[in-house]
């Protein structure tokens, strides 16, 4: 799981909006990996900053790693 936001902040202590997101549910979901890799490069550039300052996003990249391992 990661959690990204613009200051340092603990889960229930800040007062912001989640933003949940998941990706690989299912094994064979492989595009939903590479759709998640750029919603995190979008996030992560710097002219994104004003969105980390108003949310928390809450990000799974992958919730079956047993069936993505077993194909």
């Amino acid at each position: 799981m990661l959690t990204i936001t613009s200051k340092p902040w603990v889960m229930g202590q800040i007062q912001k909006p989640y933003i949940f997101i998941s990706a690989r549910v299912h094994p064979g979901e492989i595009p939903s990996s590479h759709c998640l890799n750029g919603v995190l490069d979008s996030l992560l550039e710097a002219e994104n900053k004003i969105i980390l300052d108003l949310f928390v996003f809450i990000i799974v990249p992958m919730i079956n790693v047993d069936g993505v391992y077993k194909g």
